[in-house]
């Protein structure tokens, strides 16, 4: 997965 993406899923904790 992308470290600087927006906020999609709730597992990953996204940078974005």
């Amino acid at each position: 997965r992308p470290l600087a993406e927006a906020h999609n899923e709730e597992g990953d904790a996204d940078d974005g």
